[in-house]
């Protein structure tokens, strides 16, 4: 599992991401902003088939639905 901290831009994620492919992470936990939801969604797809982790920010059920 790799944890990127939200550093990246969605650019820069998607080619960090493949580089890291190499090392069969499980996961690579919010490589971009948090808030990014499509982004994220597009970059799991071009990625895959590493996963995308997020959602740790998301402080209840409410916030997480919408």
């Amino acid at each position: 599992m790799l944890d990127a901290n939200q550093q990246w831009s969605l650019p820069a994620a998607a080619i960090a991401c493949k580089e890291l492919a190499s090392m069969q992470p499980y996961w690579i936990e919010e490589p971009t902003h948090p808030d990014d939801i499509l982004g994220h969604k597009q970059l799991a797809a071009e990625i895959a088939p590493p996963r995308i982790a997020l959602g740790e920010h998301v402080p209840n059920r409410v916030v997480f639905k919408n």
